[in-house]
């Protein structure tokens, strides 16, 4: 994180992206359900694939 400081007057993109999202998120504020229920979904996958693995 910290060099995406230093280096974000040298990339105009860098600067830029995280403005946009913040903004669409803001406008949108489904984006924070949907993210949260995918990490929900994912964190659930990837124990379940965990204990299928060791359990085989």
């Amino acid at each position: 994180m910290c060099a995406y400081f230093g280096f974000s007057s040298h990339i105009p993109r860098a600067s830029f992206l995280p403005q946009v999202i913040r903004n669409i998120s803001n406008h949108h504020v489904n984006v924070y359900f949907v993210a949260f229920t995918a990490l929900v979904l994912q964190s659930a996958l990837s124990v379940w694939s965990v204990f299928t693995t060791i359990a085989t």
